[in-house]
């Protein structure tokens, strides 16, 4: 799955994506009860806020800094649950700014 055009063509599956947006609501939900020392807290619960009203919007927004992740590169849609959500995980201090 390392050639572009099958990395590009990942954005019209709505199987991946439906499963990015469930991964964005969970951390969406833990980053809320995460504890207020947590580095970059306070953008992150905003950022929070936003993705856990829309995760699919969020999907958007997240979709190719996730879909460049070196495991999400190389297994595209057969990438797990727990892959997907450490993609997610991994990409929400890029996003949750001040």
């Amino acid at each position: 799955m390392t050639v572009y055009n099958d990395i590009y063509n990942l954005k019209a599956n709505s199987d991946i994506r439906n499963r990015m947006a469930v991964a964005i609501a969970k951390i969406s939900l833990d980053i809320m009860s995460e504890s207020v020392g947590t580095v970059n807290h306070v953008n992150r619960v905003i950022w929070a806020k936003q993705a856990i009203i829309s995760p699919e919007g969020m999907t958007d927004k997240l979709f190719w800094a996730c879909m460049l992740d070196t495991t999400m590169r190389t297994k595209g849609d057969t990438s797990t649950d727990a892959e997907i959500q450490t993609a997610v995980d991994a990409a929400v201090n890029n996003f949750a700014i001040g």
